[in-house]
């Protein structure tokens, strides 16, 4: 009412509707959401025997071009890592090498994170699908977990909120200018992905029953070459059992 006033439902055309919604200067998911509920109404009103004819079959949705997910470069996540305290160090590598949800990730405990198997156990209970995964501990995973054997309990005990808040931190401590959402996630998607070729085996460990999702929503371009920079990401021990990074070129 704010907008057509007291203009009657049935003199209301799809040009005028169709400018309203360009001029709400929302983002094309948000246009399309809004012409959706839009012509449920109208189809509503036709169903009432109030219109003859729905106005929105002929405004077009917008093209939605999906913006790439965004990933850490290898460079940003051993600058990451470097910064990484401990208590949040494991939570960092299981999503960057094993592409745990971050929810997954929270509710994650010791004894499900099994080296001497070299798998992380997903139960169904904590899985966004419902349904139970191994996934498997790489080489430089099993590394960054191993001084962390033995560890019981919940591997990262503090709520979403102060992880979220440890995440946005330590990108600034890192010089990046902001933490990438769902990057950990992403990023493994990503260079998986270039690193191994397969998408089917990628999908399963994923949590996913097909590739499309991954296709749509986790996978950036990435070089080979950087694949291998990224899973060549290592702590180095010295003398003084400091752990720094080893990024291999």
């Amino acid at each position: 009412s704010r907008d057509f006033g007291e203009m009657p439902v049935q003199s209301l055309s799809g040009a005028q509707i169709e400018n309203w919604l360009h001029g709400l200067a929302l983002s094309p998911k948000s246009t399309n959401n809004f012409r959706s509920r839009l012509s449920a109404l109208f189809i509503y009103a036709i169903c009432r025997h109030y219109l003859s004819a729905n106005p929105i079959d002929g405004i077009t949705p917008i093209k939605d071009v999906a913006k790439p997910p965004e990933i850490f470069t290898p460079e940003e996540l051993t600058a990451v890592l470097t910064h990484a305290e401990p208590e949040i160090l494991p939570a960092i590598v299981i999503g960057a090498f094993a592409g745990l949800r971050t929810a997954e990730l929270l509710r994650l405990d010791w004894r499900e994170v099994d080296l001497s198997r070299g798998f992380v156990h997903v139960s169904a209970l904590n899985a966004k699908s419902a349904r139970r995964r191994l996934v498997p501990i790489t080489d430089n995973l099993a590394e960054w977990l191993r001084p962390y054997a033995g560890h019981a309990g919940k591997m990262y005990g503090a709520p979403l909120g102060v992880y979220h808040k440890q995440c946005r931190a330590l990108a600034a401590h890192a010089g990046l200018s902001h933490w990438p959402k769902n990057g950990l996630r992403h990023s493994f998607a990503s260079f998986h992905l270039a690193r191994w070729q397969d998408a089917a085996r990628l999908s399963l460990v994923m949590g996913h029953q097909t590739a499309a999702m991954l296709f749509a929503h986790y996978r950036e371009l990435v070089t080979p070459e950087s694949a291998a920079r990224y899973w060549a990401i290592r702590p180095a021990e010295t003398k003084d059992n400091v752990v720094p990074l080893k990024l291999s070129l």
